[in-house]
């Protein structure tokens, strides 16, 4: 049978975490998803919508969370932004336009490397920390501990902080005390007119219109998958897109929220800019693969970086 965390043990745990650098965090009771997030689930895996993302077909997984941790019984969930005052300031001056989140180190791995040493000075044990490279439905849980809620372009955004942030989930075989009281949450669908309500920048702006506008998008259109994820070039852009500039991820969709007018930024150096941006996209044939090791540009890999700025310039 789990043992049950105490009260001091939870909030000890939650500040030292905060103290790290992690802007928020929230506490659940591991559940299995609800019967209306598995319908709209099944709805998506029947209508293909994952497009070439064959991974996100993980249906059993995702919504089983506790086999991700033999006896998980509670997750911590927490946010943690990935501007740095230097990332910033190189964006404007790069010859394309690369995901914010992916200038410095591999996120992956700072958020476990900096989410462990914190739970290990808690004398934690008998945990797993988990970030968007497991099939756990980390949004949906985020928006169950009450960090966010869903908006047009299907992000989780944070009603002050915006979405400019990596959500990291941590796994626990302890249970929470008697005394938690769960997250009061209405249903998806309510956020969009809660918070996005007749907004329609996100959608407008997005280059090759891959946004649906009720927090879903056609994946296959999505500038992020052609750049990183379409590993055979089979996908192409819409004629109205030509001029986007984008060669991994895009952005535009946060740009131009308004919930994202005043971003947190990051204090953690491994996010500033890992590589010398500036010569690696403007002759990016001088350099070898290796470069790109232990950072998040390494999925998509040089040669892929290199075909996408050749695609730019023969639209």
């Amino acid at each position: 049978m789990s043992k049950a965390f105490r009260e001091e043990e939870l909030a000890k745990i939650h500040n030292a975490l905060i103290k790290e650098g992690f802007f928020a965090g929230s506490w659940i009771c591991l559940e299995r998803p609800s019967i209306e997030f598995r319908k709209f689930y099944k709805d998506f895996l029947r209508k293909a919508k994952f497009g070439i993302l064959n991974y996100l077909q993980k249906y059993r997984l995702k919504m089983e969370p506790w086999r991700m941790l033999k006896g998980a019984s509670s997750a911590f969930i927490l946010l943690a932004p990935y501007i740095t005052p230097s990332s910033k300031a190189l964006k404007s001056k790069l010859p394309y336009k690369i995901s914010l989140y992916a200038y410095g180190k591999d996120y992956h791995r700072v958020l476990k490397k900096r989410a462990k040493k914190v739970l290990l000075s808690c004398n934690q044990d008998h945990f797993r920390i988990i970030t968007d490279s497991t099939p756990f439905p980390e949004r949906y849980f985020a928006r169950q501990a009450g960090l966010g809620f869903i908006g047009k372009n299907g992000m989780l955004i944070h009603p002050h902080r915006g979405s400019y942030f990596f959500i990291t989930v941590i796994l626990f075989q302890k249970k929470l005390p008697n005394s938690y009281k769960k997250n009061a949450v209405g249903k998806p669908q309510d956020d969009i007119n809660r918070y996005c309500k007749d907004c329609t920048r996100c959608i407008d702006a997005c280059p090759t219109g891959a946004l649906v506008g009720d927090g879903t998008l056609d994946i296959n259109l999505c500038i992020s998958t052609i750049t990183i994820e379409d590993k055979l070039s089979q996908l192409s852009y819409p004629d109205q897109s030509k001029n986007h500039k984008w060669i991994f991820g895009c952005d535009v969709c946060q740009q131009v929220c308004p919930y994202n007018h005043e971003p947190v930024l990051s204090s953690w150096k491994e996010f500033d800019p890992a590589l010398p941006f500036e010569q690696l996209l403007t002759n990016p044939t001088r350099f070898e693969e290796s470069i790109l090791n232990g950072t998040a540009l390494k999925r998509a890999g040089l040669k892929k970086l290199q075909e996408n700025i050749q695609k730019l310039y023969n639209t």
